[in-house]
């Protein structure tokens, strides 16, 4: 149906999803769980989690048009909203309808849904040939959530860590600190750490030499830029095939235009 809307049309709605989510993110104050324990849960209005980034950030990127930040609403909010409709981590286990529930589905569904949309009305066009950029935009992402974790313990709204500032077990938001518990030892963690450089295993210098530890971000680069551009790769293939089709027949022409000018200048020498 939005296929066929004006460019008007199809811009007020999609603005419109993505600020009504916008809205929901801080709205949800008002309501329980989130009113029964304010103003501590201030923090789940914070930039806590990627889908939490991205419900903030999107409007905006949306306003911006720039290629790059657009690419990066479509692969990252595809695959965080996807992802959490078939690991509804945080609805797990809930009632299925309350008020918090709704609001899990609604927002990672508009997280996932209008980014799509930007696609398929032609809004905007993914190019798989800037996918190597858009890995360093997540990365920005993930030090924002650092940047607003330790913002958030200094304010008093997340207790204070004893010993281990960073630990992996202890308010882990997007694996940033590490590996939780729950997936140590298994084959998960030992593929996602055979493509992590061992220095971002360890602790450096100083007294705690040698010691594990993840480097926060730092642990993660490598398996997250080499796999998540790969689903991004995917996921143009799957928006826009014809793209790569076309960039492939262009390169099949050029290798029998380039194998037939040296036949000729073998054929000449001979």
């Amino acid at each position: 149906i939005l296929r066929k809307a004006s460019p008007k049309a199809q811009k007020i709605v999609i603005s419109s999803i993505l600020w009504a989510n916008f809205a929901l993110h801080f709205l949800k104050l008002l309501f329980p769980p989130y009113s029964e324990y304010f103003p501590i849960s201030i923090k789940e209005s914070t930039f806590q989690n990627i889908c939490a980034v991205n419900t903030i950030i999107f409007p905006f990127i949306y306003l911006k048009k720039k290629d790059v930040l657009l690419d990066y609403m479509v692969y990252v909010g595809l695959i965080s909203g996807v992802s959490a409709m078939f690991l509804p981590t945080e609805a797990l286990g809930e009632a299925p309808f309350v008020f918090d529930t709704i609001r899990f589905y609604f927002c990672h569904m508009t997280v996932a849904i209008a980014p799509l949309l930007i696609v398929v009305t032609k809004i905007h066009r993914v190019n798989y040939h800037r996918i190597w950029k858009v890995p360093f935009v997540l990365l920005g992402a993930l030090c924002i959530i650092i940047v607003n974790e330790v913002m958030m313990m200094e304010l008093g709204f997340v207790g204070l860590r004893n010993g281990d500032l960073l630990h992996p077990n202890y308010r882990n938001p997007s694996l940033i600190f590490g590996p939780p518990k729950e997936i140590e030892g298994t084959m998960l963690l030992d593929f996602i750490l055979m493509w992590t450089p061992k220095i971002f295993l360890t602790v450096p210098v100083g007294d705690m030499a040698g010691q594990t530890k993840y480097w926060p971000v730092f642990w993660v680069i490598v398996p997250m830029y080499l796999f998540f551009s790969l689903l991004s790769f995917f996921i143009s293939l799957w928006v826009d095939p014809m793209h790569f089709v076309h960039d492939l027949q262009t390169f099949i022409r050029k290798l029998k235009v380039r194998w037939h000018k040296k036949a000729k200048v073998v054929e000449q020498e001979q």
